[in-house]
């Protein structure tokens, strides 16, 4: 069950809903032994997201004014027609907002992509005695296969640089990047999600600049933009953390044969040396590996295939434990 009404500027909580979609649609081609159905709570825009993170919707609820709590006698009847034997929250909002609802099957299980856990609960029907097991996520791979197959880089055609765990600093780190390049005599262009935000001060500098070409600007998850990168930067953070679903897109891009470049960050570790590290989170130097790397106007080498257990590997064996407590 997800609360999809991500708003525009909301970006770290936009990446936490399409990474847990992307591992929600992987958790149904490998969970064989259950029967998955989708509830998503928001407006029409959620179920074309969904569909661009590979993920089947098969319901959806508008909350009225955007109150998830509001949603509850439409998630009642949806119960009621579906009548599940658990339920996985992919919200912490939507668990507190309607735990309460009549028909919730006493097996449920939270997962949080937010801050990389989940947590199992079966609630006794007769006494309200709760039990309950958590255990924390390691960055990976949410589980899904890549999209489409990647597509080559046009023999002297400009380098594609995309964005991983954007912060309203990435978009116009992104074109600070493509300016270094395009001076060096680099053919380059971005690839950005609408929405991210700080997108419309990095449009204006192109437009302004006269130098650089456009941002090709898509509206949608940031992984599906993946296939139409040859690289993708973790840029613009100013020394904070990605959160958590920012390095399982970093994971999902390496999976999907994208480079990732990154800054010397503690979370970095989790890719096991795939990624490719900068000496620091500028512009000059996001531009040197580039430059070093992918300027000679070949297809940047493939990435090897990210390892460790995925996401939705993870959550399947929480939902067998789930079945086994009592």
């Amino acid at each position: 069950m997800f609360d999809a009404g991500a708003s525009t500027g909301a970006c770290a909580r936009d990446e936490t809903v399409f990474a847990a979609m992307r591992a929600c649609a992987a958790l149904r081609e490998i969970d064989t032994a259950r029967t998955h159905r989708a509830l998503v709570l928001g407006g029409t825009d959620s179920v074309r997201h969904a569909r661009g993170c590979a993920l089947r919707v098969d319901a959806r609820i508008a909350p009225p004014a955007g109150v998830p709590r509001l949603a509850r006698r439409g998630v009642e009847r949806v119960l009621d027609m579906m009548d599940p034997d658990g339920v996985v929250w992919w919200s912490a909002g939507v668990r507190r907002a309607l735990s309460a609802t009549p028909g919730l099957p006493s097996r449920r299980l939270l997962v949080r992509l937010d801050e990389g856990s989940c947590e199992a609960r079966v609630v006794n029907p007769e006494s309200g005695e709760l039990t309950s097991c958590r255990r924390t996520l390691a960055p990976g791979p949410t589980g899904l296969p890549a999209p489409r197959p990647r597509r080559a880089r046009r023999a002297g055609g400009a380098l594609r640089i995309g964005l991983v765990g954007a912060t309203p600093d990435s978009p116009a780190a992104l074109t600070l990047v493509i300016g270094i390049l395009t001076v060096a005599g680099i053919a380059c262009e971005g690839v950005a999600d609408a929405r991210t935000p700080g997108m419309d001060r990095a449009e204006r500098h192109v437009r302004e600049g006269g130098y650089l070409r456009a941002i090709r600007v898509a509206d949608g998850p940031a992984a599906s933009l993946f296939d139409a990168c040859d690289v993708v930067l973790m840029a613009g953070l100013r020394g904070a953390e990605p959160s958590f679903a920012a390095w399982c897109d970093a994971h999902d891009a390496l999976a999907w044969g994208v480079p990732v470049i990154v800054p010397p960050l503690a979370g970095a570790a989790s890719l096991g040396g795939r990624a490719l590290l900068t000496r620091a989170d500028r512009p000059s130097e996001f531009a040197r590996v580039i430059r070093e790397r992918f300027a000679s106007g070949h297809a940047p080498e493939p990435t090897a295939p990210a390892g460790g257990a995925s996401i939705a590997g993870a959550i399947e064996a929480a939902l067998h434990e789930l079945g086994s407590m009592e």
